[in-house]
């Protein structure tokens, strides 16, 4: 069963989470319910924006940023 409740706002960005989905979510809560909802498991790619690891990638010209 999924989290009923809304996850709380994070204070700041500092607590982004990047997942393996290459989605950017705002905190483990919000990654969670993902998993949840979406009935697939989401693992965390790192901790941080998706788009500041990608943003130094150098197989990437322009770093695509997705935020849930």
């Amino acid at each position: 069963m999924c989290r009923a409740a809304p996850c709380p706002d994070p204070i700041s960005l500092n607590h982004a989470i990047c997942g393996n989905n290459n989605i950017t979510y705002p905190s483990t809560c919000h990654l969670r319910r993902a998993t949840c909802f979406l009935g697939q498991s989401i693992g965390v790619q790192h901790y941080g924006s998706c788009a500041a690891l990608n943003k130094y990638s150098l197989d990437t010209d322009e770093a695509e940023e997705n935020y849930i």
